[in-house]
């Protein structure tokens, strides 16, 4: 996030949530940002400002909208003049227009992709119910998972067992008796430490056993 977004952005929203008032720009701005409190925080919602309420043409949109894919933020000043000169053609008045080219200037650094937020929004809502409602088939499908790139192996399980802890869940020692090939749940209350995971034993060995 930058300063708009957490400072400005972050005020509007919250009092939205508290009184259900929206803070206004314009009409001509306001109607593409019905969905988000009107605060210009998705790429999507700015790109549609600019070309639609600023009628600036494709080939300028475009290239603002890659300064900000690609956070080429040395680049954004210069776009200050040509936004103001557009949103005055299109008979904006200036405290919207400088609102407009504060988010641009900001979305330099960083902004949304609406269909990234939602996206991310969805799988983080997701994991927040499967942890809190199913907890040990939750982390026994991280446990089985393989770690992220970069991670060790045995650093992607020290930290999930660091989360175990908390939820007062064991993560028992391999076991020849109880345990099996794969991470498995145990008397229904622990989660057992899956053969295949023990360093320097063969999948010749433990077909065998």
């Amino acid at each position: 996030f930058n300063f708009w977004v957490i400072g400005r952005g972050g005020r509007e929203y919250v009092n939205y949530l508290k009184t259900g008032n929206l803070s206004k720009i314009h009409p001509e701005i306001d109607k593409w940002l019905g969905d988000d409190a009107n605060i210009i925080i998705y790429q999507e919602s700015l790109i549609r400002i600019l070309r639609e309420a600023f009628k600036m043409e494709w080939p300028d949109v475009h290239t603002i909208s890659k300064i900000i894919r690609k956070k080429l933020k040395e680049k954004m000043p210069a776009w200050e003049p040509k936004i103001y000169e557009a949103g005055q053609k299109a008979g904006l008045p200036n405290d919207a227009i400088k609102k407009v080219w504060d988010a641009t200037l900001a979305s330099a650094d960083y902004q949304f992709c609406k269909s990234h937020a939602f996206s991310y929004s969805y799988l983080l809502a997701s994991c927040a119910f499967f942890k809190t409602n199913f907890t040990k088939e939750f982390f026994l499908s991280l446990l089985k998972y393989p770690p992220g790139s970069g991670e060790k192996k045995e650093n992607h399980v020290i930290n999930i067992k660091r989360e175990l802890d908390y939820f007062d869940i064991k993560l028992l020692p391999p076991s020849l008796i109880k345990g099996n090939r794969d991470f498995i749940i145990e008397d229904n209350k622990n989660i057992r430490f899956g053969l295949e995971g023990v360093k320097g034993l063969a999948d010749v060995a433990l077909k065998k056993l």
